[in-house]
């Protein structure tokens, strides 16, 4: 699907919703194109960013460490990337600092860029509320 026709579509659902539910419109904006380039490790455009629901950006951020191995004790983390991600393989005892000592500059740099919109999008409130 082109990225004009998710923009409208997404657009078109949060119209449709009461304030606050445009989180159910989450997953047209979803895209598997740029989970295939964050776990490939190369770098990925702000733009593609801007649609993505706290969800999207959320998968899109842990993807960096997935690739990795990294062994996931968010449940919602973890039930998403067991439901869908078959080239995760955890490694037990994997943590957040032997992975960092893994990542690419360009995983740097993709990392960076996911959360700052995750920030403009103020994500962590809405894990807040949801967790």
């Amino acid at each position: 699907m082109s990225w004009t026709l998710r923009i409208v579509m997404s657009a078109m659902c949060a119209m449709l919703l009461m304030p606050g539910e445009a989180q159910a419109c989450e997953r047209i904006a979803f895209d598997d194109d740029t989970i295939d380039k964050l776990w490939a490790s190369e770098p990925i455009e702000e733009t593609v960013l801007w649609f993505g629901a706290c969800e999207d950006l959320r998968v899109y951020r842990n993807t960096i460490f997935a690739r990795h191995g990294f062994d996931f004790e968010n449940e919602w983390v973890l039930a998403w990337f067991t439901d869908n991600e078959p080239r995760w393989k955890p490694v037990t005892g994997m943590d957040n600092a032997q992975v960092e000592g893994e990542l690419s500059q360009v995983d740097w740099a993709n990392l960076k860029l996911v959360q700052t919109v995750e920030k403009q999008s103020s994500c962590d409130e809405h894990w807040k509320a949801r967790e």
